[in-house]
């Protein structure tokens, strides 16, 4: 891998992150306006989290499959872990100082005790970089075969 094609999957892998901005403010918009006041807030926070996790991966598949094939694991934990820190920081960030929540309101998102799963965006976040290599690994089998 030359230097060039590093420096694509990052610059690439930074672009996945901030054009995902948008789609998690029309997410929570449609979660708050269209069904959290037919299901719950609870449910709604679940669906929800379950919707960005795949519309992240979606938005990242098609930003990197074509420069992550042959990319190590090393380098696509650099990116998992460089999204997860982006991501924490910026739910803080705006829960904190946009929003005024408070730390115990933000900190609740993570009680999976109380059905509160957004634990499992994070780890989506985190390992979306893997499971993109994996199908585009599977498709170029497919296609050799």
């Amino acid at each position: 891998m030359n230097f060039k094609t590093k420096h694509n999957i990052y610059v690439r892998a930074i672009l996945a992150w901030l054009l995902f901005i948008p789609i998690v403010f029309m997410n929570a918009a449609v979660r708050e306006l269209v069904y959290k006041p037919f299901i719950g807030e609870l449910p709604a926070h679940q669906v929800s989290t379950v919707t960005g996790s795949v519309a992240f991966i979606l938005l990242a598949y098609f930003l990197l499959r074509h420069c992550i094939y042959n990319t190590p694991n090393d380098k696509l934990l650099l990116i998992g872990l460089m999204w997860l820190a982006l991501t924490i920081v910026f739910e803080f960030g705006l829960g904190i100082f946009v929003t005024g929540a408070s730390w115990s309101e933000m900190l609740n998102n993570y009680n999976i005790g109380q059905g509160r799963i957004w634990i499992f965006f994070l780890v989506i976040i985190l390992i979306t970089p893997f499971i993109i290599k994996h199908f585009v690994s599977a498709k170029n089998k497919t296609l050799a075969s």
